[in-house]
């Protein structure tokens, strides 16, 4: 009896040992072994194929053993017309963004900004002893990092087209050359062109040769979808219509005459006009978009009014009623 009342005070020391061993372990492990990225208030409002390429950077975030993975901290995503910034906050509340040309770059950039420590901490120099004798320094603000700057539109918006052109009802058949000029406040954009209609062409019945100049404003409103902008505009212009006539010596004495050369003139006139177009813009980089765009215009004055005598009987010297253009070329953002 002795014996079992010394033996039972080291096994009650032995089980609580043995149960203080078993629950260290469960209690020292973390809550959270993977800090979870999440998405930026702005992403649920992007276009899908953005939205789809920051759902497809988070995820992989989740994977452990990857040099971005389980670092917490948000992704967000901003679009511009075709282009787009990315913006990562770590866990720490330090932001860093960059402009993406495309969705399918959203995953490489993304990894490597979560990677990659955005505000690296540097060694605190060694403080020097205070000498009242020593002028301070003066303070001088911060430069502003360039990746907190965020993305802005460009400028102004350049581009050059050409295409054919018809003008009816006469037929005609013009080479044109477009350049305009505007200014993108998202997602309208607004400027003026001035187009050149030249050797024309007839289809019908012969028309004295015509060219025009054309200059007008534009009202256009855009929407993307990736590299792709639709792109719809008002055009109002006023176009300067010139055709080369022919003009007859008049009536000659009696008996055979010798002939006359035929005298020449430019009869110029001025036409105003309504326009709309549409337009596709392709992103080829940053700065360069592809355009294939189609356009139309009505002149009110010649389609409504048929009062002067000389319209009705030389049909040929109307000028265009309407005209319809298509045009391809190249659009340049100036940062």
């Amino acid at each position: 009896m002795n014996r079992f009342s010394q033996l039972l005070p080291w096994s009650a020391l032995a089980c609580a040992a043995s149960i203080t061993f078993v629950a260290l372990p469960a209690n020292a492990e973390p809550k959270d072994a993977c800090p979870v990225t999440k998405a930026g208030v702005h992403v649920a409002n992007q276009p899908e194929p953005w939205r789809s390429a920051v759902e497809t950077l988070i995820a992989s975030t989740r994977t452990p053993d990857q040099p971005w993975s389980c670092v917490g901290g948000e992704v967000d995503l901003e679009v511009h017309g075709t282009t787009a910034t990315l913006i990562v906050v770590d866990d720490r509340g330090h932001a860093i963004s960059r402009e993406v040309t495309a969705p399918e770059d959203v995953g490489p950039l993304g990894e490597a900004l979560l990677a990659k420590p955005i505000v690296e901490s540097a060694p605190t120099p060694a403080k020097k002893p205070l000498n009242l004798a020593e002028k301070k320094p003066e303070s001088k603000p911060d430069p502003i990092e360039p990746e907190r700057i965020p993305f802005r539109d460009p400028r102004a918006l350049v581009s050059l087209t050409m295409g054919p052109r018809y003008a009816g009802p006469n037929h005609l058949l013009w080479g044109s050359f477009t350049i305009s000029a505007a200014v993108p406040f998202r997602p309208w954009t607004a400027g003026v062109w001035l187009r050149y209609d030249g050797f024309s062409r007839t289809l019908d019945a012969p028309i004295p040769p015509t060219r025009d100049i054309c200059i007008g404003a534009v009202v256009a409103r855009g929407t993307s979808n990736g590299r792709l902008e639709f792109r719809g505009a008002a055009r109002p212009s006023l176009a300067a219509v010139t055709r080369r006539l022919g003009l007859n010596s008049g009536p000659g004495g009696p008996g055979p005459q010798p002939q006359q050369p035929q005298q020449l003139r430019d009869d110029t006139q001025l036409d105003f006009r309504l326009g709309a177009q549409a337009q596709v813009l392709i992103a080829l980089n940053k700065r360069f978009r592809a355009v294939i765009g189609l356009d139309g215009e009505v002149s009110p004055e010649q389609v409504f009014t048929r009062a002067a005598a000389h319209r009705v009987d030389a049909s040929f010297l109307r000028l265009p009623a309407y005209t319809v253009g298509l045009d391809v070329g190249i659009e340049v953002a100036v940062p």
